[in-house]
Order: structure tokens, then C-alpha cells, then sequence
């Protein structure tokens, strides 16, 4: 490619905002969010993506309360029912994995059973 047409890909890539670190990875926190993933969970997607971690805790600012995601993960897992000790520990696992905090977890098992045990 010549020095002209250089010059030109990067500028229409950088009025895509496809050049903007600050933006993609607030773009990365709003697509995990959206796939009910956890603070931790974007943080490995930030990595991958290999943004800078110097916007990560600005772009993770912006991450909304993860409270509904975990409530509308457990009522779709349990469908309703009263899920025994096991059927618990799963979900819990899984919302681990889907990088929520465990504090986070633990109060949405006891809002979705308040007999929930005390371990």
C-alpha cells in the first residue's frame, strides 16, 4: 500500500472510534454485561483484548449493578421451584464462573430463599 493510502485506513478506522482503547473497552464492559457476566469475567475479556489496564477500572465503572443479572440467572435456572443443596451449589458454581463476586451470589440465593442455609 502506498504512504496515502496508510493514511487514509487509519483515519477512517479512527472515525469508526476502531483506535480508541477507551472506547472499545467500554464497548467490552456493555457486551459483557449484556451476556449477564461479572466484574471478573470482564476483566478477562479487557485482557484478552489486550487493552491497557489503565482504562479498565474507568470502562468496569460503568458496569451496572450486577444484582438483576444473577437474580434473572437463578430464576431461570431454578424455574420456580425449590432447588435442593446440590441444584444450589451448581448455580452457584456457574455464577462463579461467569465471574460474579460471592457476596454478590450469596445475597441472591437468600433474596430467592430466605431459609437459605448459613455456610
Amino acid at each position: 500500500e502506498t504512504e496515502e493510502h496508510a493514511q487514509q485506513a487509519v483515519q477512517w478506522l479512527d472515525e469508526l472510534h476502531l483506535l480508541d482503547d477507551a472506547e472499545v473497552a467500554a464497548q467490552i464492559v456493555r457486551s459483557g454485561a449484556a451476556k449477564g457476566y461479572g466484574a471478573a469475567r470482564i476483566r478477562q475479556m479487557l485482557y484478552e483484548k489486550k487493552i491497557p489496564r489503565e482504562l479498565w477500572d474507568e470502562a468496569l465503572a460503568e458496569l451496572p449493578e450486577q444484582d438483576d443479572a444473577i437474580d434473572a440467572f437463578l430464576q431461570k435456572r431454578f424455574r420456580g421451584r425449590q432447588p435442593d443443596r446440590t441444584e444450589i451449589r451448581r448455580a452457584a458454581d456457574a455464577l462463579l464462573r461467569r465471574g460474579h463476586a460471592w457476596g454478590d451470589i450469596r445475597r441472591a440465593l437468600e433474596r430467592y430463599d430466605p431459609d437459605f442455609p448459613e455456610e
